[in-house]
């Protein structure tokens, strides 16, 4: 049987072909269509553009940079129990809230996981003192609500530590099992989905998170309309080597990722959900948390 002869730089151009479309190289935005905000875990914060145009905004004194979140110019997190609101263009800050006067000394907000224009996703834990060990805490998720300046704690069923998300009355997490469910109406119901930090786009129709297996880590998408979901793009790696903040761009149709590592940089991913594929990628950055900014 005659065999087609393959010289060694079809090869090599065939594997190349094969390695771009894997690493997502080759197709790069236009600054038109949004900027990214960079911050260091020291305050440290940075507006670029996939185009690598930087703008240096200064450092900024919100306390832990992993545990913030940015709405509408503001950059909102928490301090000694109390939210704390910093402006992104200035270095003005004030206090918009202080919670203390409602907890007791076993509880502890720690992180602002999501904002909206009617409320906080406040990330809070306390201390279990049932258990022989005084570090031995429950996670729980508390929500804000601007209009009644009132927090409550949610009737939420072994909630799982990482990033939850809110569109309108709907409230996205990941139980103790790692199935993603649905708080809404006081009621909890399942989307039968494994998947951790569930993130919801801006127009509430798509659901981003990620799926681990041993070896492969995938960035997902579920949408909420057609109940499907589908893997954006595959990261080897094992559980946790992705890191826990999924952004969305405001126009839905972008998120962006960062992997995980202890030991050096790692690029920041921007991820066509179209496309299914990484379309941009931010060159090594000791960022701690990102955003999606309008041009």
């Amino acid at each position: 049987m005659y065999k087609f002869p393959i010289s060694k730089s079809i090869v090599k151009i065939i594997v190349f072909l094969l390695l771009i479309n894997l690493l997502g190289v080759g197709q790069v935005f236009s600054d038109e269509l949004f900027s990214i905000l960079l911050m260091t875990c020291d305050g440290f914060v940075m507006k670029t553009t996939p185009l690598e145009n930087n703008y240096i905004l200064g450092k900024k004194d919100i306390g832990d940079v992993q545990r913030c979140f940015l709405f509408n110019k503001t950059i909102y997190s928490i301090d000694n129990n109390r939210l704390l609101a910093t402006n992104l263009y200035s270095n003005s800050s004030e206090y918009i809230n202080d919670f203390n006067r409602q907890f007791d000394k076993n509880n502890h907000l720690w992180r602002v996981a999501y904002v909206d224009k009617n409320k906080f996703l406040i990330e809070a834990y306390t201390i279990d003192k049932t258990k022989t060990f005084p570090e031995s805490h429950i996670n729980v998720l508390m929500v804000f609500d601007r209009f009644k300046n009132k927090l409550y704690k949610l009737p939420l069923p072994e909630f799982l530590e990482g990033i939850s998300s809110t569109n309108g009355d709907k409230i996205f997490f990941t139980r103790r099992n790692g199935i993603i469910n649905i708080f809404e109406n006081k009621s909890t119901y399942s989307l039968e989905v494994k998947g951790r930090y569930p993130t919801i786009s801006p127009d509430g129709t798509k659901l981003a998170f990620i799926k681990s297996g041993f070896f492969l880590q995938s960035v997902s998408i579920y949408d909420l309309k057609k109940n499907h979901a589908y893997s954006v793009k595959n990261f080897l790696g094992i559980p946790g080597s992705i890191k826990s903040i999924i952004r969305w761009s405001n126009d839905n149709g972008f998120i962006a990722i960062k992997l995980k590592s202890d030991i050096s940089k790692t690029s920041i991913y921007i991820l066509n959900i179209t496309l299914r594929k990484a379309v941009s990628k931010l060159k090594k950055y000791p960022a701690c948390n990102w955003f999606f900014l309008k041009p």
